[in-house]
Order: structure tokens, then sequence, then C-alpha cells
């Protein structure tokens, strides 16, 4: 670059590369690359068109997984982008779950107002649980939100003895207006929706002011208060907003399976998100989606997988007898993998394979060119 074009280049605004944004408004739009919104488009697309291409059990899947990627995107708001350790993310499910149920037993119009009350609801406990915070940090914290998760279990359990519902409680099929959901495909565009609101609401929500206060506490929380942000609301704001997302995404699946018991909300559910939003990526959105897809269908692949062996093997025998133990253990094997080879999860791998192929061989981006 000679000195006349870096004197020519002075004042004027850089030109954007079309893969990463030039400004910081750029930066703070949702779609400020052609890349992002080319993405958006074959998403949606995909999304319209994919219970065509779906059995009755991948259909299951997919809902699961809609439902799972609410919750995932709440919990990494929480610890990828806020930096509060919780390992309490299956104890705002099942207050939500049970928040959808008393509605249900109180009005008969469950789905319209059991969802938000039960995201609500989870907020409130959020709000309380996001107290301890202000003190502890890191392993303690987690501790804390781990008592929660035994706290929430009791509560409910009594809740569930005192109504003699020992096997859980079972919800009729839920209605929206003049619509009805009693298949997996109705239920599927209505769960599609509100995932991606999930997700445009976490990426809008990570570029605004409330989003840059989490990340600043989350790098070093003194140093956020020096410049002003205010460390008390940052912290409770985000135990709020993911305990809201994580309620109403067990509202949604007390709903979707039309029955529901403590015995689902226990601490291998918990451990699931923690793998959701390591496996993807901490710290991005499209990592929590990635993460809580590939840990929603794990379970049946490595159900297929054990089926698929030799069945004269007497190890085949005991994998089937254990399915839940095994796949427990291959939620922590693969934390274990990422925390060692792959910290920053599958989003990380796309980076590199991205920059990779802009890149090669050799090639150059006009990051640095001026405007004509």
């Amino acid at each position: 670059m000679t000195a006349a074009s870096i004197a020519g280049a002075v004042g004027k605004p850089f030109r954007r590369s079309g893969v990463t944004p030039a400004s910081y408004d750029r930066d703070a739009s949702t779609f400020a690359t052609p890349a992002r919104k080319l993405v958006l488009v074959l998403g949606l697309v995909g999304v319209y068109f994919l219970p065509g291409l779906l059995d009755a059990q991948y259909m299951s899947i997919a809902n699961f997984a809609w439902i799972a990627i609410i919750g995932a995107v709440g919990l990494n708001l929480l610890t990828g982008y806020a930096g509060q350790v919780s390992l309490g993310q299956a104890a705002f499910l099942g207050i939500g779950a049970f928040s959808a149920v008393v509605v249900l037993k109180a009005v008969s119009v469950g789905l319209l107002l059991g969802v938000p009350i039960g995201g609500c609801v989870a907020a409130l406990v959020g709000l309380l649980i996001g107290l301890p915070s202000l003190r502890f940090r890191g392993f303690y914290l987690a501790l804390t939100t781990l008592a929660l998760n035994f706290i929430a279990i009791y509560v409910l359990q009594k809740y569930q003895t005192d109504q003699n519902a020992l096997t859980g409680f079972s919800l009729p099929t839920q209605n929206l207006g003049p619509f009805s959901f009693k298949t997996d495909h109705d239920w599927y565009y209505l769960l599609a929706v509100l995932g991606l609101v999930a997700i445009l609401f976490s990426n809008n929500l990570v570029h605004s002011r409330t989003g840059r206060a989490w990340m600043a506490v989350r790098d070093r929380d003194i140093a956020a208060s020096i410049v002003g942000v205010n460390v008390t609301r940052a912290k409770l704001s985000a135990f709020m907003v993911s305990s809201f997302m994580a309620g109403c995404a067990g509202a949604l699946l007390a709903y979707y399976q039309g029955n529901i018991s403590v015995s689902g909300f226990n601490l291998n559910l918990a451990i699931s998100y923690v793998a959701m939003i390591i496996i993807g990526g901490l710290g991005t959105t499209s990592g929590a989606v990635i993460g809580a897809v590939i840990i929603s269908a794990l379970p049946y692949w490595i159900t297929d997988l054990v089926n698929a062996l030799p069945q004269h093997l007497s190890v085949v025998e005991s994998l089937q007898n254990s399915i839940y133990a095994v796949q427990s253990g291959v939620y922590g094997l693969i934390i274990i993998l990422f925390l060692i080879f792959e910290s920053r999860g599958v989003v990380a791998v796309w980076l590199r394979l991205k920059a990779w192929l802009l890149l090669w061989p050799y090639q150059r981006r006009g990051i640095m060119e001026t405007e004509e």
C-alpha cells in the first residue's frame, strides 16, 4: 500500500468484506453481512420443508430439539455470555412444566397462558437464585445452583404426591384458537416458530447494551464496575432471562409430551444441557443451537448403534439393559473430549474451516479497501 493510498483512505469508511462487519453499527446488526442473510434464508427454507423428509421418530426428535434449543439458548446467555456457571437448568425446566400443570388445572386455556406463566415463575425463582451470584462465583456458584436442583425436585415431588399423582400428570390435547395440536406435525411448526424467536431474541440481546454488560462481567466484573457497568443488575438479569426461557421450554415440554413427572427433571437432564452448550460452543448462539440438536438426537443414535451390534454377543445385552447409563457415560466422554481437544466447541471447528476456505489458496478479502 502506497503513501498516497494510505492518505486517500484516511477519513473514508472501510468497505465490508462480505464476511465480517467493518463498523460497530454493522456488528450490532443481526444480519450485518450477505453471508448471514443467505444463512437465514436457507435456514428458513430448510425448517419449512424438513417435516416432509422425516419419519415419525425423527419428527419427534425434531420437536424435542426445538424445545431443547429454547432452554440451551437461555443457559448459554447465562453461562456463555454472562459467565455465571449453572447446574440448575433442569430445576427451571421442572418449575416451568409444573407451573403449566397448575395453570391447566385452574383454567381451560393451558397453552396460551401456561407457557408465559411457567416462564415468569421460573424467572422469579431465578432472581432468588441469582442473589448468591453477587457473592459467589465459579465452583461455589455451581454448587449453589446444584443445590437448587435438589430443592426443586423435593418441592415438585411433594406437590406431585399431595395431588395423588404418583406416576405424574396427564395433560389433554392442547388447542390454540382454531388449531389443535394432536400430532408431531401439528406441534412442529409451533415449536419451530418459538425456537426461531428464542434464537433471534438471544442474538439481538447479546449485541445490545445488556449483552455487552454481561460479557464485561464475564471477562472481569471488577473492571466492568469501574467502567460503569451495574454488576448486580447484570448478574440478576442474566439469571432471570435464562430462567424465563428455561421455564417456557419446560412448559412446552409438558404440553407436548402430554404427561409430566418429577422423575424427568433429574441431574442427568441438567448435565445434558451443560453438554449442549459445551459441545456447540460457549458464548455463541449458533453453538447452543448445534449442541441442542446433537444432544437431542444422541440418545436415539446410541440406541440404534447398540441395537445394530451382533445380538449374540453378551456385551450387547448388557448394554441394552443399561442404555440410560451408557447414554450418560457418552455425554461425559464427549464433554471431556471437547474440553481437551476443542474447548470452544463445534463452532470453533467451523470457524477454522471457514478461515481456511477463505484464505486458500492465498485469497485476500478487500477488508482494507476504501469505497470508491
